[in-house]
């Protein structure tokens, strides 16, 4: 799966090359890797993420306990660890003056920042993400975890209620749907876990009409790109192709 999310963020690093984006065949086979097939990959992590928490999960606060002091090590250090390291990394390149500007973006320097600057830096520094962009996903999947009696209880007594609300949530997001999608995957991953269910077991049950809506929603994808029913063509298209991605 991680071949996917390169895929992903391949698309906007070539952005910046005009000769390249304004390729047609560059065009198509981007919107293919990056866009279609590469905006798979976080769900899938989030659905596996949600199966592999809840396994063997009882509600009970001793073994709560026990499943966050585990992620404490595993999510929690790490996700502070390399987030103080890049605040650090920032704090030694902007003391050079020749590099300064290229660290900063024009925003606030790290040097400048009072407590609550350190603070959401952690958090929410950019576009709602942490300062070291990429732990957004750690960030989420704590959340979750924290979460976990909750989703629960949802998963045990309102499902389809949840699983309805969530899709709905994440299905009419305009930008890319980072939490929403979270929430949604790693809730469906949870259920299949909590019911006993073999997620590859369920969807190989579904296969063949997997096998043949994939293809139908791709080339309706590209065809419709830039437009209102496009953009729902797309959701739809990402949230079968987990499944089959998953066989």
């Amino acid at each position: 799966m991680s071949i996917f999310i390169v895929f992903f963020h391949a698309y906007t690093s070539v952005q910046i090359y005009d000769y390249w984006k304004d390729l047609p065949v560059y065009r198509g086979v981007a919107r293919f890797f990056s866009l279609q097939i590469g905006e798979m990959g976080v769900p899938v992590f989030f659905l596996i993420s949600g199966y592999l928490f809840f396994g063997k999960y009882q509600q009970t606060w001793m073994y709560y306990k026990s499943k966050m002091q585990k992620r404490f090590y595993s999510l929690f250090v790490p996700y502070i660890f390399w987030n103080a390291f890049i605040i650090a990394a920032y704090y030694v390149a902007e003391s050079i003056p020749t590099i300064q500007t290229l660290f900063n973006e024009g925003g606030k320097l790290v040097h400048d920042f009072d407590l609550h600057d350190f603070l959401f830096a952690f958090w929410s520094h950019k576009g709602g993400n942490p300062i070291l962009t990429q732990m957004w996903f750690v960030r989420d999947l704590l959340l979750l975890v924290i979460c976990a009696p909750i989703i629960y209880l949802l998963a045990r007594y309102a499902k389809f209620v949840a699983i309805f609300c969530f899709g709905l949530i994440w299905f009419v997001k305009w930008e890319v749907p980072n939490w929403e999608s979270g929430l949604l995957f790693f809730f469906i991953g949870a259920c299949f876990s909590i019911y006993g269910k073999s997620i590859t077991e369920e969807v190989r049950k579904i296969a063949p009409f997997l096998f043949i809506l994939t293809p139908l929603l791709l080339l309706a994808d590209f065809l419709l790109s830039g437009t209102t029913t496009g953009f729902y063509v797309h959701r739809t298209l990402i949230f079968v192709g987990v499944f089959l991605l998953l066989l």
